[in-house]
């Protein structure tokens, strides 16, 4: 029997901030008295259980407590919940005798128990994941007035997973592996019509995987399903106990141990943590990742392994804002999607370089006649000169002079930067798919731009006694090269100015101009023969 307590009009003050404090200790020593196995209390919601009599005695002693206070039990918020089979006579007995005390007590179905919007019974949990899905194709039709990439971003953080991971971790969802097909059916539905993309089962695969693992953030509901309830069984175990120790849930038993037979079935190691949700959900997501590796496909790797560097993604993690920037057009949207992926960008033509191009646009990057190298080098050196000028050391770009044959470099600081030495810095954008690094990116992320840093470094080698050059290599898909990831962090450790977070935003605005840029808008998109 679920109890809902009513403040009295003349108890404490209107919205007062230590009213719910004052109101808990006050019916602290009221609640205390009841001796049942249940007896749990959250502010003037309370839940106590037992035999009928033993349940209805139990409240009429909290009654007569809140009563000398000035307090009472709200009759028509009070539900009674009769567990245990029982015969249809044994039901009407126990229902007659609680509602002559509770006139207006509600007596719901067993379908209808919930919690915190989670069903209580193991039989209306289809029926939940139902409304779930039918909830989620509801607002997202409402979000087709906004922004793609506002679209989705409310669908990754707030509509898909978020919305059901309670329930994924309260009910054991794992055995209605079909109604979380449906629901992970509706969030590739409305994810393809959101970027206009189309997802092959690879593709949604990889997209199914949390951002860490070279995916997009989009959860699949039924591989969740098992990590999320076996964690929350496993930590919420010693506290079950605490609360009923007659249980004894140090065996498992149930549902529990249902989900525990069944893990084994899909992984081959089970966690050592076996109370935090993410470490289950790490080893199931390494052995998807794992099989899509194994393709073979050489820029598949180059494409999963790049995708695995935590800040290739950052534009999908940035509240998609255009007045700072942070908001990409809808067809920006679609490539940075469709080359995260692996999916396809467009049907196979042939360039204006004579060349042809393939569905997933790879030609482009490298492409003779992509007019995106410039502008995105360009919009990178002045990134990196704002962030110098932030910390106290104007500079100037493209300065002429430097080398006697005229090579000119990207920037220099007009202070030193190291030991006396002013800085000297040339950034270059390389493609992780081209035919020259494809194989080397298939085996270590990183290395087109690491390899780019070095031929940097031998073309300016005549500068490095006077000044200090640093070469700021990018890939393609956004990784950095193995000097350019500590320099970046050199731009922004200054302490002193409080921007312990502008290396986040550095490394954010570096990856928008690689999404923004002409290097995948136009460098990617379709190339009309004649232009």
């Amino acid at each position: 029997m679920t109890i809902n307590l009513q403040v009295a009009p003349s108890f404490g003050r209107h919205r007062d901030p230590l009213g719910p404090a004052l109101f808990t200790l006050t019916i602290h020593g009221i609640t205390s008295v009841v001796k049942s196995d249940l007896n749990v209390w959250y502010l003037d919601h309370g839940c106590i259980s037992g035999d009928p009599q033993t349940v209805l005695n139990e409240a009429a002693i909290i009654g007569n407590g809140l009563s000398s206070v000035g307090l009472e039990i709200n009759n028509s918020k009070c539900e009674l919940l009769i567990v245990n089979n029982t015969t249809s006579q044994e039901r009407s007995q126990t229902t007659k005798l609680f509602q002559d005390v509770f006139p207006s007590i509600s007596i719901p179905a067993p379908d209808l128990w919930q919690l915190l919007g989670s069903s209580l019974h193991q039989d209306s949990t289809p029926l939940y994941l139902e409304a779930k899905t039918k909830m989620l194709d509801n607002i997202i039709e409402n979000l087709e007035l906004i922004e793609p990439h506002q679209e989705f971003f409310i669908l990754k953080n707030c509509l898909s997973i978020p919305k059901l991971i309670y329930l994924l971790r309260r009910a054991p969802c794992f055995k209605c592996k079909e109604k979380l097909e449906v629901f992970d059916t509706a969030i590739k539905t409305n994810m393809e019509k959101i970027c206009n993309v189309s997802f092959g089962n690879e593709n949604w695969s990889q997209a199914s995987l949390p951002i860490r693992h070279a995916g997009l953030g989009l959860c699949s509901a039924a591989d969740l399903s098992l990590p999320c309830f076996l964690s929350s069984s496993h930590a919420c175990k010693d506290l079950v106990n605490r609360l009923l120790p007659s249980l004894n849930l140090q065996i498992p038993y149930g549902d529990v141990n249902d989900a525990i037979d069944d893990w084994p079935k899909h992984h081959d190691s089970s966690p050592r943590e076996k109370g935090i949700e993410v470490v289950w959900d790490d080893l199931a997501c390494r052995d998807t990742l794992n099989s899509l590796i194994n393709i073979n496909n050489p820029w598949n790797h180059c494409q999963l392994l790049a995708a695995q560097e935590s800040h290739t993604a950052a534009w999908s993690e940035a509240f998609p804002i255009a007045s700072i920037g942070n908001l990409l057009s809808p067809d920006e949207l679609r490539i940075a999607i469709a080359l995260r992926t692996g999916a396809k960008i467009f049907e196979s033509t042939k360039c204006c370089c004579g060349k042809i191009v393939d569905e997933l646009g790879l030609h482009g990057l490298p492409c003779t006649r992509n007019a995106g190298c410039f502008p995105r080098q360009s919009i990178i050196n002045f990134i990196l000169k704002r962030s110098l000028t932030r910390i106290g050391l104007p500079s100037t770009l493209e300065l002429v002079g430097l080398t006697n044959d005229g090579r000119r470099s990207n920037g220099l600081t007009l202070g030193p930067w190291y030991r006396g030495l002013s800085l000297v810095w040339d950034a270059r954008v390389v493609d992780t798919f081209s035919q020259g690094h494809y194989k080397d990116s298939a085996r270590q992320a990183g290395s087109a731009a690491t390899k780019a840093e070095v031929t940097k470094c031998q073309r300016y080698h005549d500068l490095q006694s006077n000044y200090h050059f640093q070469p700021v290599a990018i890939e393609t898909t956004g990784v950095y090269g193995k000097s350019t990831t500590p320099f970046l962090s050199g731009l922004t450790g200054s302490r002193e100015l409080g921007i312990e977070r502008s290396r986040s935003f550095l490394c954010l605005f570096i990856i928008f101009t690689a999404q923004k840029c002409p290097f995948h808008q136009s460098s990617v998109s379709l190339k009309c023969p004649y232009s």
